[in-house]
């Protein structure tokens, strides 16, 4: 868009000015042009009130909308935007684009037929960027415009024909955001635009309200062991499906002892096309979650899946794990690591013992008589019964 330029407005009575005036006072109407210098058939009226600048706009109604299909006052329908009291208007807007698209958007909806919508029901209706679905500007992560016949008195104007007019709010949204309201349905994206008191004023840098209520969705799921929401949810939210997402999903099966949940986040992360060894479970993070299980039949899988576990975290660890599994009475896990080929007398040097000797700090007497049985032996007594050997 070009320089704005004031013009003259008609004085009638049930013209769009007198009403708009008769609910805020006298508007600002911009008369736009296109690079070119060719007026452009839609108008803005703009009034200030308080810390905004209510933009409407006068054009889009001289023919009937698919916005309005359903609305029960028909469908003829003009546009207002909330922008902030300082938002630049009609300066040279299009060489300024972080702030030229709300504008142009309003005037891209008034005169396109054509352009992408999805209805939700009668009186909403979205908005998308085109093309690959990008923000609006580099200023913002926005991206869809969520279209609401407005709640306010001022939302519904009489044409001097007699013709009702309906006005639709536009609010900038999130690519979550328009998600929610498709999933979920408008009643729980309202919801949680109170839940974050979003104003209907324009705020490059809002909260998205979806992200951690996705999140507790996905915990829950996940604590449920829910994996049909637990799929649709990383399915429809694309931040659910990240390195660390995966990485915490499979340590959650591990600590549940929950082979379909580390299953699942095994499949899952080859379909989202993301090697599972590159989501962080490197040897540290499968050691650890070789320690959280406490489901013998989950450490059984967790080694068939991978075998080469013990020659990769060592001895040492290996050792420190059989003596965490005997101090908590894990006695299975005993078996299945001495099963495996643990060496119960071997030394873990960093730690200054070996697996009896660390369960005996503990002065754990019942873990102490299962190693025992076991054949474990403290380090004193490999030494002395090597020297006895010896002579």
């Amino acid at each position: 868009m070009s320089d704005a330029t004031l013009i003259r407005d008609d004085q009638g009575e049930n013209s769009l000015r007198s009403h708009l005036t008769a609910h805020f006072g006298t508007p600002r109407r911009v008369n736009l042009s296109d690079p070119d210098g060719n007026a452009s058939p839609v108008e803005l009226h703009i009034i200030r009130v308080d810390d905004m600048q209510i933009v409407v706009t006068e054009g889009m109604s001289v023919r009937p909308s698919l916005i309005g299909k359903g609305s029960p006052d028909g469908r003829f329908v003009e546009l207002v935007m909330y922008l902030p009291d300082d938002w630049p208007i009609g300066q040279l807007l299009q060489y300024y684009k972080n702030v030229a698209w709300p504008i142009e958007w309003l005037c891209r909806i008034a005169l396109s037929c054509d352009i992408r919508t999805t209805w939700v029901d009668a009186g909403t209706a979205v908005i998308s960027n085109e093309g690959p679905l990008e923000p609006f500007a580099s200023n913002t992560k926005l991206s869809h415009l969520l279209l609401l016949r407005s709640p306010y008195e001022f939302g519904r104007w009489v044409r001097p024909d007699g013709t009702i007019v309906s006005l639709f709010d536009v609010y900038p949204i999130y690519s979550e955001e328009r998600d929610c309201l498709m999933n979920f349905g408008l009643s729980q994206l309202m919801s949680l635009f109170d839940e974050h008191l979003v104003s209907r004023v324009l705020s490059l840098k809002r909260k998205n309200t979806v992200l951690e209520w996705a999140e507790s969705l996905y915990h829950e799921a996940v604590a449920n062991e829910d994996l049909a929401k637990v799929n649709e949810l990383m399915t429809t939210y694309s931040h659910l499906r990240t390195r660390l997402t995966f990485k915490w999903l499979f340590m959650e099966g591990a600590r549940k002892g929950s082979i379909p949940l580390a299953e699942f986040a095994m499949q899952a992360t080859a379909h989202f096309g993301l090697p599972f060894n590159d989501i962080g479970l490197d040897n540290p993070s499968l050691l650890m979650a070789f320690r959280f299980t406490k489901s013998d039949n989950f450490m059984r899988w967790f080694l068939d899946q991978f075998p080469r576990l013990f020659e990769i975290v060592g001895p040492v660890s290996l050792g420190i794990a059989l003596a965490s599994a005997a101090s908590s009475h894990r006695f299975g896990m005993v078996d299945l690591l001495l099963e495996r080929g643990v060496d119960i007398n071997r030394i873990c040097t960093n730690v200054g013992g070996n697996p009896l000797s660390i369960t005996m700090t503990d002065d754990n007497q019942k873990a102490v008589a299962y190693l025992r049985s076991k054949g474990a032996l403290t380090p004193d007594e490999i030494a002395n019964s090597k020297r006895q050997s010896e002579v």
